[in-house]
Parts: structure tokens; C-alpha cells; sequence
């Protein structure tokens, strides 16, 4: 009990500093931008268990809506919302759980109180798992291992349990393995590391008696093959950008090649913490070629037939090398190719198995010194090294309690990924772009698209592009404000031919989706229209910065066929008309607003574009657009008819026959062609 506290503690004090900063990271994206954990309504829990887990930003084939449904708890229920501080609070409660079901699991297999506590310490403050507690992000990793760690130990408790005991160790063996997979996919390894457990520790004859647990896991099992099948069956094929895992452009031998190698790298950072990334993306990881691809297969190879010797050996070290092997399985690329190259959060669980074989070898060496003497030897040796470690982490915590020191880090360490430079971009783009600073957010990010320049259209990435634009946009804005306004000019130019660079791939990119879509036999009027819809915003920014108010339309109408129920971006499309002096089609276009929309915003300007275009006729009454008006009745129609047009043409029939419908309601029977 004592050791446990100590545990407990010693962790929490690594990770106090853990709870300042921002949402850091994919964070961003799936807590602060996600609408779905704003509110506990049947709408947005439906959302959560029917949609994947990045909607509706990217269609990742990723679903884990339990870690959702926790930024849920957090946001709404708990009323954290956009404060970080009980988000980190709910991490670092996860880890602490895993800590101690670590801790308790390691007593079984070691059955000796201070190896187990050395392997919990080690898991418990290792550095490379500041990515999984600290970053708000990492939370999908620290609940499947919940979930693999609960029920791999009471698996340990199936071959004694007897009575009413059996049926309640069953079913908790049944719920963890649902927590953990419908949480992240890699708690799959369940399974097999329970396979692994019985093969090391449990006779033959005892074998038979735990069958049972893994038919509740299966069952687990296929539940979340069955889920995962309804819910991906009617969602766009996943996308799997090749800038963040260049194995999905690599033959099969070289990426398995270069797969394994990653696994050195790997284990290099657990066994030497000190240059941590929190991005691998391209072009930082080197495809293997035939030698070093080969050296390390065999290396690992050797590895895996050393484990297996030590089985008769030394049990504990085997399972504990085992399982770093299989709880990496999953996110390995070996087997399937994920969204990601290489990643520390994904050690968080393997890093179990490393910490006990770091145990077994300080001990196994303690044994060959022999005497009580050399056992104490080794304790104070992996005190020391718990303790660097937990220094190494509390240091790590600063860097992602604060995004500038973060990215920089970033760039640091991969200085070859793009990723690592456009996010000091967005690091100082917080702070405050200025004409002290800008010149350095813009070498970063050129630096960034030099590395991806050159690629093909489907592997390249456009936001790359569309920073760069951004940030000579900005320049060019600063330097308007300056003694020679007309400076500014020049880096709107620049900017513009950054964008269409870019806007070329970008529909490739659109293009590939659809012919990949109609190969998988979804009709041609269901496929979503894609693409990256910030840069076509940014290209209309800069059109409309040049006078170019006609160019800066048809960007945004290309825009809306990609976000066709961006109420703001049809009143960006009505303000341009009335630029040019078309102020009845800028009404129509705040007619679409309010039929997308409908806020007070959108009505406020159909109330005051009425007042000028028609003060002393028919189309307001009570301060109100009158509808049956013949004007507005036009006006009204048309909005409605382009509206369906636009939502059929983005591949949402459905909804565009609502909007047809809707118009006939109306009375204009116009808009059912």
C-alpha cells in the first residue's frame, strides 16, 4: 500500500506542471474545434457513436468515440470548456490509474515487490510518455491502455476465481475490452497478450480453465468489427496523406523494411530520452534501403529468437520483451499501414514492456556480482535512473505547456519534417506576427514547403502552401501601414502565386477522391465534393486586396461547394457583389445565408439591403422582409434554387432536395428543377 503511494505521488509531482497552456497539437482540432462536446444533447451523442473521430474535419477511418464522449464530459458536463486545466486533470488521473494496474500487474508476473515497483516507476515517469498524459490529445492512448491493462489483469484472476466470482471477472474482462478498443484500436493486442501471459506463466493444465476469457474479448472483439463496419460503410473512404506516413507511397519491402527500422528508433528513444518530437512527418524518417532495411529485420529477428530463449530462462524478462513487441503491433506499420510514421505517444503502452526488461537486466547483472550487496548495487543504480527520467519528463511538460517553445523544439530535433517548421509559424502567429518577426515565420514556412515541393499532386500538402500565402498576405498588410504603403503590393503578388501553385493540386486531389469513390460503387451524386477549403478563403482574401472583387467570387463560390453551409462565407460573397455594385445579387446571396443559417446576423442585413434598395416599396414591413412582396418573392426563389444547385453539385442530394421542397413551400415552383 505504501509503495503504491509512493508511486502515486513521485508521479504526480513529475507531472505538476503539466496543467497550464493551451490546447496544443491535434488537441485543437478535437476538443476546441469539435462542436460535438460543446453541449450533452441526443443530436451530438448520436454524432460522437455514428461519426468517426477527426469529423468533420478529415476522414481519417479512425473511430474512437469513448475518448469523444470523455472531451464531452470535460467541455460540457464538467464545464471546463476552453480551460485546459481539467482536461490535464483527467489525463493525468488516467495515468495514474495505469500506473497502479501496472504496478499490480507487475507484482503477479515478478512476484517480487521490488522489481515491480522499479518497472512501474520506470512506465510511470518515462519521458517518452509526456506526449500521452500531457499532451490533452494523447487521452485515446491512456484509455486503451486502461482498458488492455484491466483486462489483462484480471485475466490473471480467471484461473483462481471460482463461484460468483467467475461470471463478474468475465464480464469485466468483456467491458474492459470495449473501454479500450472503442477508445483506440491498438487495445486489439488484448488478446494476445493475455495469449502471451498463458504461455509464460500458466501450465497446460491450467489453460483450459481460462478459455472462457478470451470469448468474452472476442466477443468485445467482433462488437466493435460490427460497429466500426456500420458506421465506416456509409462514410467517405479514410485518407491517409502521404506527407504523414510516407510508407503509404512506398512499395510493400521497403515500407515493412523501413517499418522495422522505426522500431530501432523506437528503442533508442526509450533507451536515451533526450531529443523528443512531438512530429516524425515527412521527410524526417529515410526509406530503408536493402542493407540497413535487412540489418535491422535481422536485428529484430535476433531479438524476438532471444526473448523466446529466455522463456525457460527468465519469464518475466521474455513476457516483458514480448509484450513491447506485440503492444506495438498495431501502430508498427508492419501490419497495417496507419496514419502516422513514427510517434512517441504510440510507446505509451509498449513502454511497459521496455521498463521491465530495463528491470530484468540491472537485476540479472545484480545476480551475477551474487550477494544481498549487488541486489541493493542494482536498486540504487535504477533509482538513479528513475530519477533522471523523471527529470527528463518534468522538463518535457514545459514544452507542451507552452506552443512556442513546442514547435521550436519541434524543429530542433526533425529538422527534416515540414511539419516541425510551418508549426513555428503558428507558434509565433499566436504570439503576434510583426515586421520583427515575420521574416523569420516566412523562412520557416519555406523552408517547410521546400521539403514537400516537388512531390505529386495526390502526396503533397496544400496547407503547406496556404501558410506560406498567409503569411506574405501578412506582410504585405504590415508593410501598408508603413511610409511606402505601395511595398505591400509586391508580397500580395508573391502570396497569389503561392496559392495557384497550389490550387492546382488541390483539385487533383479532389478528383482522385471521386474516381476512388465511384470505384467503390458510390453513385456520382453522393460523393462529397473535397478539398482544402482555407486556401480558396485565403485566395478571395487575396483577390479581394487587389481589386480583383470578380476573381475573389468565383473563389469563394468554389469554396462553398467544399463548406456549403458556411453562413459566413455567402455573406463574403454578398458584401463583393455590393462592391460592384450588384445589390440585388448581393441579397440573394443573404438569402442563401438565412436558409443555410438563419442567424440574426444574416436577417440584420437583409433587413438593411432592403432599406436601400427598395425605401419606400413593399419588401419591408414591420421592420421585416416581406415575403409576399414580388421582389423579395424573386429574390427569395432564386436564393433557393442556387442554394439546392449548390448542394447537390457538393454531394449532399438529400439535403438539396430538402432545400427544393422547401422552395416549393414557398411557392416557387421554379426552384424544383
Amino acid at each position: 500500500m505504501a509503495l503504491g503511494a509512493l508511486l502515486m505521488a513521485a508521479t504526480t509531482l513529475v507531472y505538476a506542471n503539466s496543467f497550464s497552456g493551451l490546447f496544443e497539437g491535434d488537441s485543437g482540432l478535437l476538443v476546441a474545434q469539435d462542436l460535438r462536446v460543446r453541449q450533452a444533447s441526443p443530436e451530438n451523442l448520436a454524432l460522437i457513436f455514428s461519426q468517426q473521430y477527426w469529423y468533420p474535419n478529415s476522414d481519417s477511418g479512425v473511430y474512437r468515440p469513448l475518448v469523444t464522449l470523455s472531451w464531452l464530459l470535460n467541455y460540457s458536463i464538467l464545464g471546463n470548456g476552453d480551460r485546459t486545466a481539467g482536461y490535464h486533470a483527467v489525463n493525468l488521473a488516467l495515468h495514474l490509474t495505469n500506473v497502479i494496474l501496472v504496478w499490480l500487474l507487475c507484482i503477479i508476473i515478478w512476484d517480487d515487490v521490488l522489481p515491480a515497483l522499479f518497472t512501474a516507476a520506470i512506465f510511470a515517469l518515462h519521458p517518452v510518455n509526456v506526449e500521452a498524459v500531457t499532451n490533452i490529445a494523447g487521452r485515446a492512448d491512456l484509455m486503451a491502455a486502461l482498458g488492455v491493462l484491466a483486462g489483462l489483469l484480471l485475466h490473471t484472476q480467471l484461473g483462481k476465481s471460482a463461484g460468483g466470482r467467475r461470471p463478474a471477472i468475465l464480464l469485466g474482462m468483456f467491458l474492459a475490452a470495449l473501454f479500450g478498443i472503442f477508445s483506440k484500436e491498438n487495445a486489439v493486442v488484448l488478446p494476445a497478450v493475455m495469449l502471451l501471459y498463458d504461455t509464460v506463466f500458466r501450465s497446460r493444465r491450467e489453460a483450459g480453465s481460462v478459455i472462457s476469457g478470451y470469448v468474452a474479448v472476442l466477443l468485445a472483439l467482433i462488437a466493435m468489427f460490427g460497429v466500426r463496419h456500420l458506421v465506416f460503410s456509409r462514410l467517405p473512404l479514410p485518407d491517409l496523406p502521404f506527407v504523414d506516413n510516407p510508407l503509404v507511397g512506398a512499395s510493400f519491402w521497403t515500407g515493412r523494411l523501413t517499418a522495422v527500422a522505426v522500431i530501432w528508433r523506437y528503442l533508442a528513444l526509450l533507451l536515451w530520452p533526450r531529443n523528443l518530437s512531438w512530429d516524425y512527418s515527412y521527410n524526417q524518417i529515410p526509406m530503408a534501403g536493402p542493407a540497413d532495411g535487412l540489418a535491422a529485420l535481422a536485428g529484430l529477428l535476433l531479438a524476438l529468437a532471444a526473448l523466446a530463449w529466455l522463456h525457460r530462462r527468465h519469464a518475466p524478462a521474455c513476457f516483458f520483451g514480448m509484450f513491447f513487441f506485440i503492444a506495438l503491433a498495431p501502430t508498427s506499420n508492419l501490419l497495417l499501414i496507419i496514419g502516422t510514421i513514427m510517434a512517441e505517444r504510440l510507446l505509451y503502452l509498449p513502454s511497459i514492456g521496455f521498463a521491465g526488461c530495463m528491470v530484468a537486466a540491472a537485476f540479472a547483472l545484480s545476480r551475477r556480482l551474487g550477494g544481498l550487496r549487488a541486489r541493493y548495487i542494482a536498486a540504487g543504480a535504477l533509482i538513479l535512473v528513475i530519477a533522471g527520467l523523471g527529470l527528463r519528463a518534468r522538463l518535457r511538460n514545459f514544452d507542451w505547456t507552452d506552443g512556442e517553445r513546442l514547435w521550436s523544439s519541434g524543429a530542433e530535433t526533425a529538422p527534416n519534417s515540414f511539419k516541425t517548421h510551418l508549426a513555428v509559424t503558428y507558434g509565433l502567429s499566436r504570439k503576434g506576427l510583426n515586421l520583427a518577426n515575420i521574416d523569420y515565420a516566412i523562412s520557416e514556412a519555406k523552408r517547410g514547403v521546400s521539403i514537400i515541393e516537388g512531390l505529386p499532386p495526390l502526396q503533397t500538402a496544400i496547407p503547406a502552401f496556404d501558410t506560406l500565402a498567409s503569411l506574405y498576405k501578412t506582410k504585405g498588410d504590415l508593410l501598408l501601414l508603413q511610409p511606402q504603403p505601395e511595398a505591400g503590393n509586391e508580397f500580395y503578388l508573391v502570396a497569389l502565386d503561392v496559392l495557384l501553385r497550389a490550387v492546382p493540386l488541390d483539385r487533383k486531389y479532389n478528383q482522385e477522391r471521386m474516381r476512388k469513390e465511384l470505384a467503390r460503387g458510390v453513385p456520382p451524386a453522393r460523393i462529397r465534393f473535397k478539398g482544402y477549403a482555407f486556401l480558396y478563403v485565403n485566395l478571395a482574401d487575396v483577390y479581394r486586396r487587389q481589386a480583383r472583387f470578380a476573381d475573389a467570387i468565383e473563389a469563394l463560390r468554389y469554396t462553398l461547394r467544399i463548406t456549403p453551409k458556411d453562413e459566413g462565407l455567402y455573406h463574403q460573397i454578398s458584401d463583393l457583389h455590393s462592391v460592384l455594385g450588384q445589390p440585388e445579387e448581393a441579397i440573394v446571396w443573404d438569402w442563401q445565408a438565412v436558409l443555410v443559417g438563419g442567424t440574426a446576423q444574416s436577417q440584420q442585413r437583409l433587413v438593411a439591403a432592403y432599406a436601400s434598395l427598395d425605401p419606400k416599396g413593399c419588401a419591408l414591413v414591420a421592420s421585416k422582409p416581406n415575403r409576399d412582396c414580388p421582389l423579395v418573392k424573386t429574390h427569395i426563389c432564386t436564393a433557393s434554387r442556387e442554394l439546392a444547385e449548390l448542394l447537390s453539385t457538393s454531394g449532399l442530394p438529400d439535403e438539396a432536395d430538402r432545400q427544393r421542397r422547401t422552395g416549393l413551400q414557398d411557392g416557387c415552383g421554379a426552384s424544383s428543377h
